[in-house]
């Protein structure tokens, strides 16, 4: 690895300025936005354990694994020096114009490796916001990290709050499983894709989900919903796609399960008529663009990404061969979720990361097998169909499955990949056991 990629003096720097900088921040939310102190206790106790993993995830991505962060550490130390050379009336064209277009060309983000470039190229957005952070905090990795992990602690406190205000029992579960759940801790810090995906999907799920109190809360956090969209679309375009599909079917669905029974009955036959009726005249159509989809794109990147993480060898994993048949692809998407959620198992595991990884399956295995057996399937149904939170939540952890455990083919990928589901997946069943004040609901209803 290249010494200049390692901490240095810089991060002392950094450091203070972060310092500064939460002291000022958290006295402005402590103002604003908490009604009581054990509150605050709650949100700072989070961010202090975001502070471990923050220290943990510097030491792991630089010096162990030398994993993405180091690059994009690299690049954006390039963009940073690049902007100490700029003029003041050159600035501005850093938030409308590419950098490649200014006058004096950045030179070797990396190096020559085309790989390199590769990487900077496919993840422009992430390089130029890690760059801006840099030019301001002396170079400084943990600076920078500490930016990304603040984003990403907000956004999850956000859908904390979003859930507890619904006046939801067994909250001390939500903040074990949301704001101080160790791979979450680890995971949504550092200079990578996850911390900025998270804060953006939490943003995302605030304004959807929370009662807002005035029009300015709402202009406010519209604002940052817009933000945080494009952030998800220009870095992870998926979970944004995941995230609108599962906000809309839960919402249609919850609508329909709220109507009356024989109107819902009516529109549910009609709406199944419609639906037969699109994809029987179009049935010679959408089969040929699924199997040039599936047969192009996603055999394609399947094949490739198996054969190359098989060939390293560790924590790899084969789903099987892909067959391009109705039965073969659902084999493949249940494989895709039970890689997504439950593996790799504790016989699988190549490394203590990986290890880790196990032990998070078996303690998701065993709620989904103790939910069924408390609540069996009629009681899962009946609070199922009551909570527009419970669908959403349910859906977008199967789509994330779904595209996560039929992509990554390393178990160590994986556990990074499966940070956005994660919250969602514990919310789903924390209500599901703790059904108290939806039992209420429905029977006012």
């Amino acid at each position: 690895m290249k010494p200049d990629l390692l901490l240095s003096s810089n991060d002392i720097w950094g450091a203070i300025l972060c310092l500064i900088f939460s002291l000022i921040f958290f006295k402005i939310l402590a103002k604003k936005y908490f009604n009581n102190l054990h509150s605050y206790k709650l949100f700072l106790f989070g961010f202090y354990l975001r502070i471990i993993g923050l220290l943990a995830s510097a030491i792991f991505n630089l010096y162990i694994v030398k994993a993405d962060s180091t690059k994009f550490f690299s690049s954006a130390k390039s963009i940073s020096r690049a902007m100490h050379e700029l003029q003041i009336k050159d600035f501005v064209k850093i938030f409308y114009i590419d950098f490649f277009s200014l006058p004096f060309k950045i030179k070797c983000f990396f190096s020559n490796d085309e790989y390199f470039n590769l990487v900077y190229d496919s993840n422009r957005t992430l390089v130029h916001i890690a760059g801006i952070i840099s030019y301001f905090t002396f170079d400084s990795y943990l600076a920078i990290s500490f930016f990304f992990s603040l984003w990403s602690y907000i956004g999850l406190w956000l859908i904390y709050s979003a859930i507890v205000k619904n006046n939801l029992s067994n909250n001390k579960l939500f903040y074990i499983f949301i704001i101080a759940y160790p791979s979450l801790c680890f995971w949504t810090t550092g200079i990578m894709k996850e911390p900025i995906c998270v804060g953006a999907i939490g943003v995302l799920f605030y304004f959807i989900f929370n009662k807002f109190k005035s029009k300015s809360e709402v202009m406010t956090f519209g604002l940052l919903a817009l933000l945080s969209s494009f952030l998800l679309i220009k870095i992870k375009s998926y979970l944004f796609i995941a995230f609108i599909l599962s906000v809309a079917i839960s919402y249609f669905i919850y609508k329909i399960s709220m109507a009356k029974k024989l109107l819902r009955y009516i529109f549910s036959f009609l709406f199944s008529i419609t639906l037969i009726f699109f994809f029987y005249k179009n049935k010679q159509l959408l089969q040929n663009q699924a199997i040039e989809i599936i047969s192009g794109e996603i055999s394609d990147r399947i094949t490739t990404v198996t054969t190359s993480q098989l060939s390293h060898g560790g924590s790899s994993y084969n789903l099987g061969e892909f067959e391009l048949s109705g039965w073969g692809m659902i084999k493949y998407v249940l494989a895709s979720i039970n890689v997504a959620l439950f593996r790799p198992y504790f016989w699988e595991y190549f490394n203590p990361l990986v290890l880790l990884s196990s032990l998070e399956g078996i303690l998701m295995m065993f709620m989904v097998f103790y939910i069924i057996i408390k609540k069996k399937l009629f009681g899962i149904i009946k609070i199922f169909k009551s909570s527009f939170v419970l669908m959403f939540s349910f859906f977008y952890t199967i789509l994330l499955a779904i595209m996560i455990g039929g992509i990554a083919f390393n178990f160590g990928t994986l556990a990074r990949y499966k940070v956005p589901l994660t919250p969602f997946f514990f919310i789903f069943f924390i209500i599901l056991y703790s059904d108290v004040s939806f039992d209420r609901k429905l029977s006012k209803n």
